[in-house]
């Protein structure tokens, strides 16, 4: 578990690296804009990634009758994608994927590896949700389109996450996620299913 492969290595670089792009538009210096010129609210950015890192702490703490290894809390990044801009949104899965605990050896890259996979899912949610014009569905009172653009963010939510684990299953051959030797077809299923609604059996082994 202390030692993964080069290949596993250069893959966990580039997702982190991929991620680093998706956040660029949030630094002023730099000449690129949100998509859309939407405004960025901070506040609301800071309120949901307290929101997520305080509930996926809670989640793995033993005070709570029943811990959890994490990742339950995907509805708060979820919101974020709807409620802000793409990078704005990619950045509240930050804090919370960078800072909570990780018990398992190789810590630095399974740090780097939580935070980029969500980063990255978060920002293709918001991507997807406002290209299919689901702010203008809430804004218009379009209760079918809402729920429409909603369901499209969600599943590119789950896909790229269901993608990108997929990737380091099979560089790593099991060493970063404990995985199981089943068929290719039931291991994706579970992948989708861990990434919509983890359970302790089913959740991204990333702590």
């Amino acid at each position: 578990m202390e030692a993964l492969p080069k290949r596993a290595r250069a893959y966990v670089v580039g997702v982190t690296l991929l991620a680093l792009l998706c956040l660029l538009p949030l630094i002023p210096a730099l000449p690129v804009s949100p998509p859309g010129g939407l405004p960025v609210s901070w506040w609301a950015v800071a309120l949901l990634a307290a929101l997520y890192a305080g509930c996926e702490r809670l989640a793995r703490s033993r005070t709570v009758a029943a811990p959890h290894p994490g990742g339950i809390f995907h509805p708060v990044l979820l919101a974020a994608a709807f409620l802000l801009p793409p990078s704005a949104a990619a950045l509240v899965a930050l804090p919370g994927a960078l800072l909570l605990p990780v018990e398992q050896r190789p810590y630095l890259a399974r740090r780097l590896w939580r935070a980029g996979r969500l980063v990255l899912a978060v920002w293709a949610a918001s991507r997807v949700h406002l290209a299919a014009g689901g702010r203008d569905a809430v804004a218009d009172c379009d209760v079918p389109g809402a729920l429409g653009t909603a369901g499209a963010a969600v599943l590119a939510f789950c896909l790229v996450l269901t993608l990108l684990e997929g990737g380091i299953l099979a560089l790593t051959s099991g060493v970063l996620p404990r995985g199981r030797r089943i068929s290719a077809p039931a291991a994706w299923w579970r992948l989708f299913l861990g990434s919509l609604a983890p359970s302790p059996s089913t959740a991204s082994p990333d702590s």
